[in-house]
């Protein structure tokens, strides 16, 4: 079963921001393409396959449902809602993903 595959605007906000990072602080454009293939690569991953990953189990967002794939460097949080995958952020590893995802929760 193939499942529908949703980017928030958080998301696709991030993925802007991590190419502008790589074309204009890095000036790497091959980076940037690289990480575009990566992330094409692991989003048909999960929209074939979305229980490839497990539940995230940090004490403070285990009640989201949230799940996580590497897309190199990065992190790529989705949830399973009925036949949806939704990609919820793209966030890189070296930040605080816990903190980010939960004061998101809480503001929303």
């Amino acid at each position: 079963m193939k499942y529908v595959l949703n980017i928030s605007s958080a998301a696709e906000n991030d993925i802007r921001e991590i190419i502008d990072y790589f074309d204009n602080i890095l000036k790497n454009p091959g980076a940037a393409n690289c990480f575009l293939s990566a992330l094409k690569e692991q989003a048909a991953i999960i929209s074939d396959n979305p229980f490839v990953a497990a539940e995230i189990t940090e004490p403070s967002i285990k009640r989201l449902h949230l799940r996580k794939i590497m897309v190199r460097k990065y992190m790529m949080f989705y949830e399973i809602a009925n036949n949806d995958v939704n990609i919820i952020r793209i966030l890189h590893g070296r930040r605080q993903w816990e903190s980010i995802l939960f004061d998101e929760h809480q503001s929303s």
